[in-house]
């Protein structure tokens, strides 16, 4: 039953989709420069080419450690956000014939979501740490509890600045421009129309007999006490802008796994 009634409705995008294949992969300059002489004795004495060699390949691992500080972040910000002026872009995105006046409206109210999405991030007590030395030397290590990963971030204590390209890319995830790759983008760009596009579906659906209480009892695990009413609403965005409220929406349209394997859909 319920593969047929929430079938249709579309799934809505990973906000995270930009800390996955991040990484290059290393390329070795086939004409390297060979020391000479008392130089290259100089060199493998100090271990500076294996110093070098190791600290990249830690480099990667932090990298991976700061990601996963940022997952932590977005989540913390986006968890209260209270979007305004949803209303007003749900009018005008369901109008049918539009006027290049309605889509510059509607194109000022994406700027205007957009913005609302960044100063959530801005206004979060960790913002002023994410992109400065201070995640390296205060946050990271309160942020995991893994001792080896611990030593990782400490190796670094000295050597923040290998950081500072790495960050430069992070801090564009956060941006309020109208950037494919940017947080509030994906969220208000992508995520919103697929989300009312579901609100109508759902709406067409509910015409057609749907027995939302039966539907409601099979789904009840994955609810956990949520009403389909609410939330294919418009004020449920909200709920949603996160990644947990994401995957907690998908489930709802995808279905989840028992441990026995079998899938309530």
């Amino acid at each position: 039953m319920t593969k047929e009634v929430l079938g249709q409705i579309n799934t809505q995008k990973n906000i995270f989709g930009n800390f996955t294949n991040l990484y290059s992969v290393e390329k070795t300059l086939r004409f390297r420069l060979i020391p000479q002489g008392k130089t290259k004795e100089w060199i493998e004495k100090k271990g500076l080419i294996e110093e070098d060699e190791n600290r990249a390949k830690e480099y990667q691992q932090v990298k991976k450690i700061i990601d996963e500080y940022h997952k932590k972040f977005i989540e913390n910000a986006l968890s209260s956000v209270k979007l305004k002026n949803l209303n007003k872009f749900a009018d005008l995105y369901f109008k049918s014939q539009k006027s290049n006046s309605d889509k510059k409206s509607l194109e000022k109210l994406q700027e205007n979501l957009r913005n609302q999405i960044h100063e959530a991030f801005k206004k979060n007590e960790k913002w002023g740490t994410l992109f400065s030395e201070k995640l390296i030397k205060k946050e990271l290590p309160k942020f995991t509890d893994n001792e080896s990963e611990k030593r990782l971030v400490k190796n670094f204590d000295k050597f923040t600045t290998y950081f500072g390209g790495f960050h430069k890319n992070r801090e564009n995830l956060y941006t309020n421009k109208e950037k494919a790759t940017a947080i509030a983008y994906r969220i208000i760009h992508e995520n919103l129309p697929k989300f009312l596009d579901n609100i109508v579906i759902y709406e067409k659906i509910k015409k057609s007999n749907l027995n939302r209480s039966a539907v409601e009892k099979e789904l009840a695990l994955v609810l956990k006490g949520e009403k389909l009413e609410n939330i294919f609403s418009l004020n449920y965005f909200n709920r949603v802008l996160s990644q947990k409220g994401i995957d907690f929406y998908n489930e709802i349209l995808g279905g989840v796994a028992r441990e026995e394997g079998k899938k309530i859909k």
